[in-house]
């Protein structure tokens, strides 16, 4: 397998590979942003994006996008747990990971059950005859967290 690493990326580059990705399959990279926006290299080529942010519950939301001739072959799994890794490091005080797909997507659906991600969000398919968005959230611990307890002198 080749070497994946995440990096932080330029103006340029993110607007060379969000065109792409928004063109390809309107997966809506729009919405992210250069300054918050790591690339996913492979053998120091850029094949994808990814962005974290912090949600509620103590959660960071992983958003993922790769270009379509990387899918289906084992890249992204090897993308999440790399996520998991550094990112849990650093961000050892969010308890959990979130991601989202369309509640439509088998694949991605088996593919983060086969992570062992956890389900906790579904939106209803009475919301689908009603013309709005709908996806599966699903979360995973971060093997990093550490709660902060609070320690008292009893001297």
């Amino acid at each position: 397998m080749k070497k994946i690493d995440l990096y932080p990326i330029n103006d340029e580059q993110f607007s060379k590979i969000a065109t792409i990705l928004n063109h390809d399959d309107n997966l809506f990279v729009n919405f992210y942003n250069v300054k918050s926006t790591i690339g996913i290299f492979m053998d120091n080529q850029i094949i994808g994006l990814f962005n974290l942010n912090k949600f509620i519950n103590n959660t960071l939301a992983i958003h993922i996008a790769l270009l379509k001739e990387f899918r289906n072959h084992g890249i992204g799994g090897i993308v999440f747990e790399k996520i998991l890794e550094e990112y849990g490091q650093i961000y050892s005080d969010v308890e959990f990971f979130i991601a989202n797909t369309d509640y439509k997507n088998e694949r991605a659906i088996h593919f983060f059950y086969k992570l062992g991600w956890h389900q906790t969000y579904r939106y209803d398919e009475q919301m689908d005859n009603e013309g709005g968005e709908f996806f599966i959230i699903f979360e995973k611990e971060n093997p990093y967290y550490h709660r902060k307890v609070m320690t008292y002198d009893t001297k």
